[in-house]
């Protein structure tokens, strides 16, 4: 399992299984173009270098220095048409994708691990959005990275001139 931390809180990412991915690959079967150069920026650790540097903005009173030195060029090109995708898909696929993969996810309470969501609910009412859509593109990366990497590469192959 992936352990990745987001905010104050270490995560361990699992793996949907088979037949969840095969649903969750047919909703976003149309973002699969946008998705997959935010997973490439996520496996640079653009999210978590994002996360952690906004993080310690927020505390410091000189916030704009702490920001002053990252390049998130590459993460904010990848995430603005993934988010345009997200918004783009129906609220069903939406909440089914989300649901889904945080189903997969486990937060470190410090005495073991426990979900993130069962059946269909969060269980920690201290996440947000900022917090849940990096847990879901782990996810993605995670059970979906090859067969989308697969997709984006025949795709290409088959747009070259010949």
């Amino acid at each position: 399992m992936e352990r990745i931390t987001v905010g104050q809180h270490s995560y361990a990412i699992g793996k949907l299984d088979v037949f969840s991915q095969a649903h969750v690959s047919r909703r976003i079967a149309p973002v699969i173009p946008t998705i997959a150069p935010l997973l490439t920026e996520v496996a640079k650790g653009g999210i978590q270098e994002m996360v952690d540097k906004l993080e310690l903005a927020s505390k410091d009173e000189n916030g704009g220095a702490v920001l002053a030195d990252v390049d998130l060029s590459g993460l904010a090109k990848a995430a603005l048409p993934f988010a345009d995708a997200l918004a783009g898909m129906s609220d069903e696929n939406a909440d089914y994708v989300l649901k889904k993969c945080l189903s997969v996810v486990k937060r470190d309470t410090g005495g073991g691990l426990a979900n993130v969501c069962s059946n269909g609910s969060l269980m920690f009412d201290d996440l947000e959005l900022g917090e849940i859509l990096p847990l879901v593109i782990a996810v993605l990366r995670t059970s979906l990275g090859n067969f989308i990497r697969g997709l984006v590469t025949k795709a290409t192959i088959e747009n070259q001139p010949t």
